[in-house]
């Protein structure tokens, strides 16, 4: 998320899924990034795969049967920016 914060165009992000729960063992990391409609998405989609390659590391190490998943869903804004 922090590499996702410092992309250009990016103007929002929301942390949504089960990892934002009590859940001892979260299954899901999803996050919801809002950019610029014009916005080149080559740093955002690189720091979006670092972010799955961590969560394949993590169920290396974990010792439930439930994987992590990691879902990102980018969003233009409608508004212009002033």
């Amino acid at each position: 998320m922090r590499a996702a914060r410092l992309c250009p165009g990016v103007r929002r992000i929301a942390l949504l899924g089960s990892l934002t729960t009590a859940k001892v063992i979260p299954k899901a990391v999803d996050l919801l990034v809002t950019t610029e409609r014009t916005m080149d998405l080559t740093q955002l989609a690189r720091a979006g795969r670092r972010l799955k390659g961590l969560a394949q590391t993590i169920n290396l190490k974990r010792s439930s049967p439930d994987l992590l998943s990691c879902k990102i869903w980018i969003a233009s804004s409608l508004r212009s920016s002033q």
